[in-house]
C-alpha cells in the first residue's frame, strides 16, 4: 500500500491481495492506519486486488 499527500487531498493505492495470508497482502488494520494518517483530508483510495479475505475487505470497507 502506498500513500501520498497531494496537497488538499490524499491518495491510497492498494494493490495486492485482500488479507494477511498472503505474501503481498494488505491487512484491514494498515488500511485503518492509512485512513487516520490522512488526517481528515479527502481520501481518494485506488484498489487492484485479485481477491482475497471478505472478511478484511468487510472491515475496510467499515473503516471508510
Amino acid at each position: 500500500m502506498r500513500i501520498y499527500n497531494a496537497g488538499d487531498r490524499v491518495k491510497v493505492y492498494m494493490y495486492g491481495d485482500i488479507g494477511d495470508g498472503y505474501d503481498d497482502g494488505l491487512t484491514a488494520s494498515e488500511f485503518a492506519k492509512a485512513l487516520d494518517e490522512a488526517g481528515g483530508k479527502p481520501v481518494d483510495i485506488h484498489v487492484n486486488s485479485g481477491g482475497g479475505d471478505v472478511f478484511e475487505a468487510h472491515a475496510m470497507h467499515t473503516a471508510i
